[in-house]
């Protein structure tokens, strides 16, 4: 027994020996070089590698795929000074089970542009989808995210860098992912998520203009047309807003010094009144003030709009049914309140002989006044004049207007020819009285 153990351990000692001298020598089995199977080689031929017939299979989306070898771009490679399998030969019994990995660095040329040229050129950058970003859209009267798309344009840089990298740690296969351009807004993008919530309140928001028979209503899209995303929050643009009550106010407004209407007389003749100072005209500026301060607020709300021109009824049809009625040619004066013949009058107007017409045009009564003097110079001459009145209603910004004259017995026929007034229109206390009684700003004067 003594004898068979004695030659039992002589033959494990050789055994022993024998390793220690072969794995001097010779890698372990399990021998990994940048994840390449190197065991049972002599180690100073496990980190050589040889790059003739060398290919890398780059795999791209879409099933693109492109093999690249060294002598593509003049690659070349040697280890560096001082790599080498470092193993301990001593302790192969336990060892040589293990694993043993080993990332050796080599020194490296190759020609950059060459490497562009083989990739740009190849599947891989051609015929390329840009990646989509996550955005905003309509669906069932409500905005949603839909989500980013990934797309197939490469970053050349970082795709060289990664073929690069591949040649240096041996690799055969290469599947790019990283390298791929990456959509700028993805759906968890915190300032989309805000977006599309305040995009939503923005949609619920209704915006009424009042322009008496007729609204104008701006709500949804038409809304946020107004508003520009800052990466925070929405705020109103100021020209979108001008444009919008822009358009409004020539569809809207009735006001131009040369307007024409045509208008049914009390004979019911129709005829055409040109110029004058009656009708409607938007104040677009600080319409647009007051607009921009309620979409900064948020807020559903009906808004008469700001005005320059205001008429005394709203509408395309401006004169209304409320209006004083003037027949140069029959010198009469009819004044209509809410569709009803309030009071009719003969008149004087303007004498023509001394230039002094009674303006023709849509005009309105602008003020209301009661015991006033009117003061002028007499026409063609140097003599100043005062009439004292007990009803004065001026009816344009040159100092015409309608009121009473004591000074007068007869009124109507062609007075108004040889003994006119300085361009006033001339009535009888009575009538006068009932119209001023009656009267309000704005009401349209019609004179034909």
């Amino acid at each position: 027994m003594k004898k068979i153990l004695t030659k039992i351990g002589f033959s494990l000692l050789i055994i022993y020996v024998i390793g220690a001298l072969i794995f001097s020598v010779i890698t372990y089995p399990n021998t990994f070089v940048h994840g390449q199977r190197k065991g049972l080689m002599l180690k100073s031929d496990a980190l050589i590698r040889e790059n003739d017939g060398r290919v890398l299979t780059i795999i791209g989306r879409d099933k693109k795929e492109v093999k690249i070898s060294p002598d593509m771009f003049s690659y070349k490679e040697s280890l560096k000074e001082g790599e080498k399998i470092n193993q301990n030969q001593f302790l192969w019994p336990i060892y040589f089970f293990t694993n043993h990995n080993y990332t050796p660095e080599y020194n490296y040329t190759y020609k950059e542009q060459e490497l562009i040229d083989v990739l740009t050129k190849s599947s891989l950058f051609t015929d390329a989808k840009e990646p989509q970003d996550a955005k905003l859209v309509e669906k069932d009267n409500k905005y949603v995210i839909e989500e980013e798309k990934e797309g197939t344009v490469l970053d050349q840089k970082k795709t060289v860098e990664s073929v690069k990298k591949a040649y240096l740690e041996g690799k055969d296969q290469l599947v790019l992912d990283e390298e791929y351009i990456k959509p700028k807004i993805t759906k968890d993008d915190p300032n989309l998520l805000k977006k599309k919530d305040d995009v939503n309140k923005l949609l619920t928001l209704k915006i009424t203009y009042d322009f008496g028979e007729t609204k104008e209503e701006l709500s949804g899209d038409k809304i946020l047309d107004l508003y520009k995303f800052d990466g925070d929050n929405f705020t109103p643009i100021h020209s979108q807003v001008y444009e919008y009550l822009r358009q409004l106010a020539i569809k809207y407004d009735t006001y131009s010094p040369k307007q024409e209407r045509n208008f049914k007389t009390s004979s019911g003749e129709d005829v055409k009144v040109v110029g004058g100072i009656y009708g409607w005209q938007m104040d677009v500026e600080e319409s647009t003030n007051e607009l921009i301060d309620t979409l900064n607020k948020f807020e559903s709300k009906e808004l008469v709009p700001k005005y320059l021109m205001e008429g005394y009824t709203r509408g395309l049809n401006d004169i209304g049914d409320t209006y004083i009625e003037i027949s140069i040619d029959r010198q009469h004066l009819w004044f209509y309140k809410h569709g009803k013949l309030i009071t009719e009058t003969d008149v004087v107007t303007g004498n023509p002989s001394l230039g002094v017409s009674t303006p023709k045009g849509t005009w309105k009564v602008w003020s209301v006044e009661k015991d006033r003097s009117l003061v002028g110079i007499v026409p063609q001459g140097t003599a100043d004049y005062s009439s004292p009145v007990d009803f004065w209603m001026p009816i344009n910004w040159e100092g015409v207007g309608i009121h009473n004259s004591r000074w007068r017995k007869e009124f109507g026929g062609n007075i108004y020819q040889s003994n006119g007034s300085y361009g006033c229109v001339n009535l009888p206390y009575d009538p006068c009285k009932t119209i001023y009684e009656n009267m309000e700003v704005n009401i349209p004067v019609v004179i034909y």
